[in-house]
C-alpha cells in the first residue's frame, strides 16, 4: 500500500510516486485521476478503497448516509470564539443594574397610583375641582355659577365679557397690521412685531392681572382682591384709550387701529382705511365698556363692603330690642 505525503495523493493531479520496495519499474497501484482543470473520464476514475490513508495520515471511509447535525455546546462556542460564554452578563454588574432599576420603576407605579386615588377621592369630596378652562385645553377651574356668590356673579359677569371684548379687538388689530405686510411702509415690519407682542402677551396677562383677582376676589370676598383689580383694570382702560387713539409714533404707526392710523390708511387704500376704522371702533366700545365696568365693580364694592352685611331683618330686631330696652 503506498503512503506518503503529497506524493500518495497524487498531488495536483499528477501520479502517486512509487515506494523504494516497489521500484521504479512497479505498476502503478492506481489510475491517473484526470487534470485539475479538466473533466475525469468515466472509465479512468476510481474510489478510493475503505483503508485508504490520507495526506495527514488519516483513513477516509466511504459512506452514502450524510452524518447527522450536533449543535455545539456553551463550552464549545466559548473555546471556538476565544471568549467565556455565559447566559448571564459578565461580572453580574449589569444584572444588579437592572434589579435596582425595576425596584425604582415598581416604587414609582406604586406612587403613581396612591396619587390617583388621593386626587379621586378629593375629587368625590369637592375639595379638589377637575380643570376645565380653556376647554381646548384646560389649565385652570372656572365656574362662575358654582365658586362665586350669587350677589357677586353680575360684576363678574361683566369683566368676563370685557375680557372676551379685548380678545377681538387684539386679533383685529393683528389683522389690521398684517395688510401693511405687502405695503411700502417702512414700519410694516416693527408694527406687525409689535401687534403681535400686544396680541400674544396681552391675553395671559389681562387674565390674570385682572379678571382672575376679581374672580378670586368675588369667590373669597377679599378686600385685596378688589384692590388689585381696580389698579390693574385701570391700566387696561388706559391701554384701550391709546388704543382707540393710535398716536402716529415711529415705529409702531400701524401697531394700532386707531382712528389716526385709520385716516393715513385711506391713504395708502380705501380696504385699508375700512378695516382699521372698524378696528377703531372695536377699541372705543372696549374702552366704553371697560370704563362701565370698573364704575359698576367699584359702586358693587362700596355697597358690599369688603366682608358679608348682616340682612335686613337682623338690623330691624336689634333696633326694636335697643328701642324697648329698659333704660
Amino acid at each position: 500500500m503506498a503512503t506518503g505525503g503529497w506524493g500518495a495523493m497524487g498531488g495536483f493531479g499528477g501520479q502517486p510516486s512509487p515506494s523504494p520496495a516497489e521500484g521504479p519499474d512497479a505498476p502503478a497501484a492506481h489510475a491517473s485521476p484526470a487534470p485539475l482543470y479538466g473533466a475525469p473520464p468515466a472509465s479512468s476514475y476510481e474510489q478510493p478503497s475503505a483503508g485508504y490513508a490520507g495526506a495527514y495520515g488519516g483513513s477516509y471511509v466511504q459512506s452514502d448516509a450524510p452524518e447527522p447535525y450536533v449543535a455545539p455546546t456553551a463550552t464549545q462556542q466559548s473555546s471556538a470564539f476565544g471568549g467565556n460564554y455565559s447566559g448571564a452578563p459578565a461580572g453580574g454588574h449589569l444584572s444588579a443594574r437592572e434589579v435596582e432599576l425595576n425596584r425604582k420603576e415598581a416604587a414609582l407605579q406604586q406612587r403613581e397610583i396612591e396619587l390617583r386615588k388621593i386626587e379621586k377621592d378629593l375629587l368625590a369630596t369637592g375639595q379638589l375641582k377637575k380643570k376645565n378652562w380653556p376647554i381646548c385645553l384646560p389649565m385652570c377651574y372656572h365656574n362662575i355659577k358654582d365658586e362665586i356668590p350669587e350677589s357677586s356673579r353680575r360684576v363678574v359677569w361683566e369683566v368676563y365679557f370685557a375680557w372676551y371684548g379685548l380678545i377681538v379687538c387684539l386679533c383685529w388689530n393683528l389683522f389690521g397690521a398684517s395688510i401693511f405686510l405687502g405695503s411700502n411702509e417702512s414700519s410694516k415690519v416693527a408694527s406687525w412685531f409689535l401687534a403681535i407682542i400686544y396680541t400674544f402677551a396681552g391675553i395671559p396677562l389681562s387674565w390674570i392681572f385682572w379678571y382672575r383677582r376679581l374672580y378670586n376676589g368675588a369667590k373669597a370676598d377679599s378686600a385685596f382682591g378688589y384692590i388689585g383689580f381696580f389698579i390693574s383694570f385701570s391700566v387696561h382702560l388706559g391701554f384701550c384709550i391709546w388704543a382707540a387713539i393710535g398716536p402716529p409714533i415711529s415705529g409702531q404707526k400701524w401697531a394700532f387701529t386707531g382712528f389716526i392710523p385709520a385716516l393715513s390708511a385711506f391713504d395708502e387704500s380705501t380696504f385699508a382705511g375700512v378695516i382699521y376704522l372698524i378696528g377703531a371702533s372695536f377699541w372705543a366700545v372696549e374702552a366704553t365698556y371697560t370704563l362701565w365696568c370698573l364704575k359698576d365693580v367699584f359702586l358693587f364694592f362700596r355697597s358690599a363692603g369688603s366682608g358679608p352685611q348682616p340682612d335686613q331683618h337682623t338690623t330691624d330686631l336689634q333696633a326694636f330690642k335697643h328701642q324697648t330696652s329698659p333704660r
